[in-house]
């Protein structure tokens, strides 16, 4: 690895996964983030160039900040002084790699999200309307062009090393420099000393029903609705808790009043810091990771990783198909339901077997931390060594 090198890493909003990517650089390099936002504590060596924060209230204001960020990025690139060695894209927003085309530096793509295919999926109808259709298939083209340029192409699952092989359908070469980095748990998680008698355990368990918790965003993406709107046949073997903030947040307390449920069957509670987050992972049951149709092959949510390290086995709202789904099939460590109402009534049995039957959860537990072994940290190294390679 040569040293002091000018590395910059792009991302609109960098959370505790890329975190832990950042934190991991050697530190004999010049390191640049170029980010909308950054809530972490920075090293001293390292430079933050600020830019538009992510909006994702609307399908407008996502589209509209990242737009904003990348002409910034574009702005930002050609007015530096400073000549980078290696660039690190992420596909947060998903237009920001293209900047790489107009670079004269060595760079590699991160890909959480692959766009513009989640958008003909999602809007099927609208994708094939003029001028909509020609700006998707030029930026189809610009993507392939993107794609064939970089040194590397970073995926979390093989679902979407395989949705984007698709664009070098006989290029063995371009095949080849697609790696597929197994995502991991939280780095932050094993300094931290859980109290197996903390407040959360205190506050939502029983011993009579399974306590099951969402900790997360609430977005387009996340098909959360199908548990509220189950919940009176649910209730009877289990307990739910939704952490979480915004307008769907909101909206899903609505849903619940609607439906006369009370506090006993389901609390909503606001983000938790860090310490009580990983407090309520020691005291759960079962985890909820949910995925909409339209993300579940493209995207894997970073905290299905901390459920495994705690041995919770989760429940994927996601399709068949999706690469949550294979996941859990692979590792045997939770089952995928597909939100449809008429699966409301497959749900209530799963429920009701595992709060009757506590050694099935505890086999699911166990294969919960085997399967996390190979989503750890370790991880990190592997894909910040191919990075820096070239």
């Amino acid at each position: 690895m040569k040293n002091k090198e000018k590395l910059l890493l792009v991302n609109q909003s960098i959370g505790e996964f890329f975190n832990d990517i950042i934190l991991n650089l050697p530190l004999n390099n010049q390191i640049s983030i170029f980010s909308g936002k950054y809530n972490y504590k920075l090293n001293k060596n390292i430079i933050f160039h600020k830019s538009t924060e992510y909006n994702n209230k609307s399908i407008k204001t996502r589209f509209v900040t990242w737009i904003i960020f990348t002409l910034d990025l574009c702005k930002f690139i050609t007015l530096q002084k400073q000549k980078y060695n290696n660039i690190l894209f992420v596909s947060n927003p998903p237009i920001a790699p293209i900047i790489g085309l107009f670079c004269k530096t060595s760079y590699s793509i991160l890909i959480y999200d692959l766009y513009p295919e989640i958008i003909k999926k999602k809007y099927i109808k609208l994708s094939v309307i003029f001028p909509i259709n020609i700006i998707l298939k030029i930026w189809s083209k610009l993507n392939y062009i993107t794609y064939k340029k970089a040194n590397y192409i970073f995926t979390l699952t093989p679902e979407m090393r395989s949705s984007i092989n698709k664009y070098f359908p006989d290029d063995s070469v371009n095949k080849e420099k697609i790696k597929v980095i197994n995502p991991w748990f939280s780095s932050k998680i094993n300094p931290i000393i859980i109290n197996k008698s903390n407040s959360f355990k205190k506050a939502y368990k029983e011993e009579e029903r399974l306590l099951i918790t969402y900790s997360g965003n609430i977005g387009i993406s996340h098909p959360i609705e199908f548990i509220i709107l189950a919940l009176p046949i649910l209730k009877k073997s289990a307990k739910f808790v939704i952490i979480s903030k915004g307008e769907i947040f909101k909206k899903l307390q609505k849903i619940s009043k609607n439906l006369k449920l009370n506090s006993n069957d389901i609390s909503f509670i606001n983000p938790l810091k860090e310490k009580e987050y990983f407090e309520s992972l020691a005291s759960t049951d079962l985890s909820i990771v949910a995925l909409d149709e339209f993300a579940s092959k493209e995207s894997i949510p970073s905290k299905t990783f901390n459920s495994l390290y705690f041995g919770k086995p989760i429940i994927a709202l996601s399709y068949k198909s999706s690469s949550l789904s294979n996941l859990l099939k692979k590792y045997d460590c939770g089952f995928n339901i597909e939100p449809k109402k008429e699966n409301s009534r497959i749900l209530e049995k799963k429920l009701y077997y595992l709060n009757n039957n506590k050694n099935e959860l505890k086999k699911l537990s166990n294969n919960c931390k085997k399967a996390s072994e190979d989503f750890n940290p370790k991880n990190v190294h592997k894909l910040i060594s191919l990075w820096l390679s070239n």
